[in-house]
């Protein structure tokens, strides 16, 4: 079915709009986020071979990184446009934007087909900044896996049969990305492989070729970047499994925390970083009767990322919130859509202060660089997995409240805060005591238009400076707009859901 005229142009709307929003709160460099650096660095030596052949020089020798070539591939254009004009770091910063701005248009257009266009618009923007793909905008590293598994899926589930060698490519390249854009992919093949049988089932004898053309393309290109993972590990002389090995649960009752803590962990739990989610798993039994093969997508995608992850002890990192369940965000949104035709105060007011309360915690994400705590925790002598998953007063959420206190304040001097430990009874005498540490280093946002607000702006900064001023004031207007275009349908002319088989 596609998309009517108006549709389309509040599609891009949203797209567009959500893009210039993100862009207004760019740090402008993501050299620093995870392991991007080393991607950079790849990327740089993978520039340089293909220059040295076209000019019939010596091949230099190819950096690899821990989740093989597919993201680093994705991340040449930007990092060629950014020798030109700029900087890569500068222009790879845009990536991971683009890549939210197209997962939250994605959703929005397969929402259209789920449920009323009032709530088709509210789901997406809810999710796009109540959730923390508003965060990982700017962090990255996640994007890519999550922007490929839900194209696949859209294409796989509400795209048109596949009856051509290039859309069959096409789907493969989409499944491919999703499966090797991070080393997790493992854990999206049973999601991958269902969304090549529901693709594929009806008619499958006449279409053969193309399940076949998309196999050998997902094939091909895991198998080599798999192999380009395991020569990464071989040159650091140790095997991924050695990593992981000592944080492996070791009963089947520390996996059932594990999998408790990743959706509720009150420091790390995805339900904290994405409330809105909450609304998903009372979604599941509606969902199944009307999309099953959505719903099982959905089930697939999550449980596989949770089972998986749920096998180390220590299931999240520094980075911001349940950063391994990314990936599972938007397709849980979706169950949200396929679950109701329209928006019902009754049934739905809890929607609006999820939506806000999210809204409000992935703000706080998305102002502070989430290295910000780790440096803290380090200066405090903390910096241990143990404490950052599971200690109260590490929780990112309530440091990046504080830290904005203090920059909203502007408070004369330093702002000492102790991370004091809560021992049970009495404190064992040869306890380290606890360090303070002065707060106001990182209280600065990391967003260049608030950084350069009372500094001067000079040259090229300055242009820089006015057009991330024009992104914040047109960002939001188009999506105000975007959400104005649609008036409530007559309760009978409300969408129809279609049965999954």
């Amino acid at each position: 079915m596609a998309l009517s005229k108006q549709n389309r142009a509040t599609a891009l709307l949203v797209f567009v709009g959500t893009f210039l929003t993100y862009v207004a709160l760019t740090p402008g460099s993501i050299q620093g986020m995870g392991y991007t650096g080393e991607e950079m660095q790849s990327g740089d030596t993978i520039i340089a071979a293909l220059q040295a052949r076209l000019s019939g020089g010596p091949d230099p020798r190819i950096k690899l990184t821990r989740n093989g070539f597919l993201p680093v591939v994705l991340n040449l254009p930007f990092q060629a446009i950014g020798r030109r004009i700029a900087s890569e770091d500068f222009v790879l910063s845009f990536e991971p934007i683009l890549d939210t701005a197209l997962l939250v248009t994605i959703l929005f257009v397969w929402l259209q087909r789920l449920t009323s266009p009032g709530l088709a618009i509210f789901l997406a923007l809810a999710a796009a900044f109540g959730t923390m793909l508003w965060p990982y905008a700017y962090i990255g590293l996640e994007t890519k896996q999550s922007l490929y598994l839900l194209l696949a899926a859209y294409l796989a589930l509400e795209g048109r049969p596949i009856q051509s060698f290039s859309r069959a490519i096409l789907f493969g390249l989409c499944c491919a990305f999703a499966v090797g854009a991070k080393a997790n992919g493992l854990m999206l093949l049973p999601s991958v492989a269902y969304l090549a049988y529901a693709q594929f089932r009806a008619d499958w004898l006449r279409r053969l070729p193309f399940t076949l053309a998309t196999c050998a393309v997902v094939g091909v290109l895991a198998f080599e970047n798999a192999a380009a993972r395991s020569q990464y590990d071989f040159a650091l002389g140790v095997t991924t499994f050695a990593q992981y090995a000592p944080t492996i649960v070791d009963s089947a009752f520390q996996y059932l925390g594990s999998v408790i803590g990743l959706f509720g962990s009150p420091t790390k739990g995805l339900l904290l970083y994405a409330p809105l989610v909450l609304l998903s798993f009372c979604a599941i039994p509606s969902a199944w009767r009307i999309r099953r093969d959505l719903t099982l997508f959905v089930l697939l995608t999550a449980g596989g990322l949770v089972g998986g992850f749920a096998l180390d002890i220590y299931y999240a990192d520094e980075t911001w919130g349940a950063r391994y369940l990314h990936t599972c965000v938007a397709p849980l949104v979706l169950l949200i859509g396929a679950s109701r035709d329209r928006f019902s105060w009754r049934r739905d007011a809890a929607m609006i202060p999820l939506t806000a309360l999210g809204t409000v915690i992935s703000f706080l994400g998305a102002f502070y660089y989430y290295g910000n705590m780790h440096a803290a925790s380090i200066r405090a002598g903390e910096n241990n997995l143990a404490e950052l998953v599971g200690d109260a007063k590490w929780n990112q959420i309530t440091f990046n409240a504080r830290l904005f206190a203090i920059w909203w304040r502007s408070p004369p001097g330093a702002v000492l805060w102790t991370p004091t430990q809560h021992w049970m009874w009495e404190i064992p005498p040869d306890a380290p005591r606890a360090k303070t540490i002065d707060l106001t280093e990182w209280a600065q946002p990391q967003s260049l238009l608030l950084r350069g607000w009372n500094v001067p702006r000079k040259g090229r900064f300055g242009v820089l400076w006015f057009l991330l001023l024009l992104a914040g004031l047109i960002g939001p207007t188009m999506l105000v707009i975007a959400a104005l275009r649609y008036r409530p349908p007559p309760k009978e002319a409300a969408p129809k859901h279609e049965g999954a088989y």
